[in-house]
């Protein structure tokens, strides 16, 4: 214990606790355990162990690397912890993930980082937070895997922080090899969190212990540049004299493209600094070859056709608007545009030069994009020449699989359809023809079941949009149906999908456009709660001490006392976030503080994650070793003195949980010395007492639990006495001498009658005589 430290505020009290690793405990398969400090400082208790990742090998060091850091920027602290020693094949290294609850207990995540699995490389041997690299309110993440490569020289993975945890793909991996020659176990050891160059971005310091290096890798300035494209026509129509170019004395369709750039710094600074980029521009994108492609730019120097636009550019000044000068696109002649049903798309994409920077070169901001897209259509001959008229109409309906469940029911619901029918209830056709369905970035996509195409966009405030082409076009009077399949995911709550049809043209009925769907989520598990305790009943025994005499010791109090809690949760979903509620009788009156009963001296938890919030030892008594046999249950007997939360003064306590699965169980393990001095002081004469601890566990009020009877349960204790537990009943005197009298009696009967009928008389030689026998001689 101790390989490994660190600290953060892991639950909900603001108080700083304390985070150690013992790489060979739990028989050599690691642990780590959360210590809290009491409030006068003065002392740590064992708060809780982190739950071990199952079917953990032995030999990983789960535990020989610790890192405390906020990743989601909720105020609490998550956990990464290190094993280099995970082997695939050999010696790849792995890093688990436990996420706070915000409620106290930190939950091993499902998924875990591992770079590139490189054989040897001991990913995970250093893991530090670093600060916020791409400045986006996240804390970021490097880890080093100092072997590998084949010569050693070691990498380093940075991992960004998220409104979810942390990306399970690393955004930048750096090679000891690149960064200089000859070094050597690069990442051994990492340090972050300090701007060096002052240029408003944390810089790293990496250690490469091998060759005796350490290497100061500097963060670059992050821009964020917009751009917008505007084009002269929205439409056009092939068969018109209208937007005619002259090329080379051949007349062409045509019409102008002006792109607007501007760009800011991801960090706000003082400083104005130029930005060079380079701007490309490709024309109809999407087509696979250049023969098919309808339009083109017109190479001046080389007189030839041209698809792809590319030059740089320079931008004085950020938050300053820059609008380049029109660029003509020119259309092929309409027998040679062989789509007229496709849009015609306009492609801009932005990149940084990497050289010719006075110090380091800028970067991009990766989280926003760096393309753009245009679009112009073809007029369609429609009934109105001027446009098309069309009345598009959704419907639909939910399937959940299992199919007879009308909800979402977590843990029972694998997935689930929404099955929608689009129609075209005009004559004339919907062009580029859509259903756009916004759900919660929450439930996870699994595609459409019909050949259709979606995509999906990246989340915004925690709502993800799905756009799926129906139809181009969908023909007047017809329908399209189809299916779109989604799973569960991590929806914590019901929710609504929202479903809009729409085409490129006029809707003459926008109303019956839209279908909202309202989606029951149904969260159902039985956890059960269950009570032991060590020994059916403890002896108490000794004369009435003074108080401070009993304190100097736990042997003075009394036996111990151990009562085992058991928490199951029989599913079906999992639960997170469930609040176990402990009472026990602390003392015999309320008004005499120092009439102690049961003694609280430790609280653990074991199999699953969370924090116990009681007062233990508050005398500061020094704790004796606890044994370890197994807990047992007692029926209680009646006739004892029961002291319970009715007639003994109670003391409480409770135990956030963290995530339990279906079939997992946590064990909460409390250790208390029986006050022996109380018992003895107070009942007079000294008799039994059935000493009663009450147990309840409650779910969070969004789940619903099949059976509410096992959701409490009692523990009695029984103290007896020491010498009604010695004594034997005594036997009056004249008792025993008539049992004695008769015994004698009895045996002096025996042998009259014995001796009467010969059995004491013995038998000679000469007194047997009979036919057979002549003659006998004695040797």
């Amino acid at each position: 214990m101790g390989y490994s430290v660190t600290s953060g505020y892991f639950s909900s009290t603001s108080r700083t606790e304390v985070v150690g690793g013992a790489p060979r405990g739990s028989g050599l398969k690691g642990k780590v355990l959360i210590y809290d400090v009491s409030d006068d400082q003065q002392q740590l208790s064992v708060s809780s162990p982190l739950p071990q990742p199952k079917d953990i090998p032995t030999g990983t060091y789960f535990g020989s690397v610790i890192c405390a850091v906020d990743l989601d920027s909720d105020e609490f602290t998550d956990i990464l912890v290190g094993a280099p020693y995970y082997t695939h094949k050999k010696d790849e290294g792995r890093v688990y993930i436990y996420l706070n609850n915000k409620q106290g207990a930190l939950n091993l995540q499902d998924k875990v980082l591992e770079g590139d699995r490189k054989l040897n490389a001991h990913f995970g041997k250093a893991i530090a937070k670093v600060g916020d690299l791409n400045r986006d309110g996240f804390q970021d993440v490097a880890i080093g895997a100092p072997m590998e490569g084949e010569d050693g020289s070691g990498a380093v993975y940075i991992y960004h922080g998220s409104s979810k945890g942390i990306e399970t793909q690393y955004r930048q991996k750096i090679l000891g090899s690149k960064v200089k020659s000859g070094l050597k176990m690069f990442g051994l050891s990492i340090s972050g969190g300090v701007d060096v160059d002052n240029n408003k971005y944390p810089d790293i310091a990496v250690g490469a212990y091998g060759s005796e290096n350490a290497v100061i890798l500097r963060t670059r300035r992050i821009v964020n540049v917009n751009a917008v494209i505007k084009l002269s026509k929205a439409q056009i129509t092939l068969e018109s004299n209208d937007s005619l170019c002259d090329l080379e004395g051949v007349k062409h369709k045509c019409l102008n493209m002006t792109m607007v750039l501007h760009y800011a710094d991801q960090v706000e600074t003082s400083a104005n600094q130029e930005l060079n980029i380079t701007y490309t521009v490709e024309l109809d994108k999407g087509k696979q070859s250049d023969a098919l492609r309808r339009m083109f730019f017109w190479d001046v120097v080389n007189k030839k056709k041209a698809f792809i636009l590319e030059k740089p550019y320079t931008m004085k000044s950020k938050k300053t608007f820059y609008t380049l000068s029109p660029v003509t696109v020119y259309l092929l002649d309409k027998d040679e545009v062989a789509d007229v049903g496709s849009l015609l798309t306009f492609d801009l994409t932005i990149s940084l030069p990497q050289t010719a920077c006075n110090g380091l070169c800028p970067v991009l901001n990766e989280y926003l994009p760096n393309s753009y897209r245009a679009t112009v259509s073809f007029k369609k001959k429609c009934k109105n020449q001027e446009a098309c008229v069309t009345d598009l109409a959704v419907e639909g309906s939910m399937l959940y699989s299992p199919g007879d469940l009308q909800e979402v029911r977590i843990g029972v619901v694998r997935d689930f359809t929404v099955n929608l029918k689009v129609t075209n209830k005009a004559e004339d056709s919907a062009y580029y023809s859509q259903i756009t369905l916004k759900h919660p970035a929450d439930l996870d996509y699994i595609g459409p079941i019909q050949h259709i195409e979606c995509t999906r966009s990246d989340p915004n405030n925690g709502t993800s949009t799905l756009t799926c082409d129906v139809g181009n076009p969908l023909l007047g009077k017809s329908s399209v149906s189809f299916g779109i399949k989604f799973a569960p995911g991590s929806v914590k709550r019901s929710f609504t999908m929202e479903v809009v049809a729409s085409s490129q043209d006029k809707d003459k009925n926008d109303k019956d456009n839209r279908k909202t769907f309202s989606v029951p989520v149904k969260f159902e598990a039985d956890v059960e709660i269950k009570g032991f305790s060590k020994h059916g009943q403890v002896v108490y025994s000794g004369p009435v001490r003074e108080f401070e005499e009993v304190t100097k010791s736990l042997d003075s109090i009394g036996p111990e006392v151990i009562q085992t809690l058991s928490i199951r949760n029989k599913g079906p979903s999992a639960v997170d976030g469930s609040e176990v509620t402990v009472n026990f009788p602390a003392l015999y009156q309320s008004s005499k503080p120092k009439s102690y009963l049961l003694y609280l001296l430790h609280v653990a938890l074991e199999g699953a994650s969370g924090s116990c919030h009681a007062k233990v030892n508050p005398l500061d008594i020094k704790a004796s070793n606890d044994s370890s046999d197994e807990p047992t249950r007692k029926r209680r007997d009646t006739s004892n003195t029961l002291l319970g939360c009715r007639t003994a003064s109670c003391k409480s306590f409770t135990c956030n949980l963290g995530l339990l699965k279906l079939g997992d169980k946590v064990d909460i393990r409390l250790t208390f010395r029986l006050w022996q001095n109380t018992l003895i002081k107070e009942l007079d004469p000294p008799k039994a007492v059935d000493l009663e601890t009450t147990v309840r566990v409650k779910v969070p009020s969004e789940f619903t639990q099949p059976n509410i009877n096992n959701d409490k349960d009692t523990i009695i204790t029984t103290a007896k006495p020491a010498q009604t537990e010695a004594q034997k009943k005594k036997t009056p005197w004249w008792v025993i001498f008539l049992s004695v009298l008769g015994g004698v009696l009895l045996l002096g009967g025996a042998a009259a009658v014995l001796w009467k009928i010969g059995f004491f008389k013995r038998k000679r030689i000469k007194d047997i005589s009979g036919p057979d026998i002549t003659e006998m001689t004695s040797t």
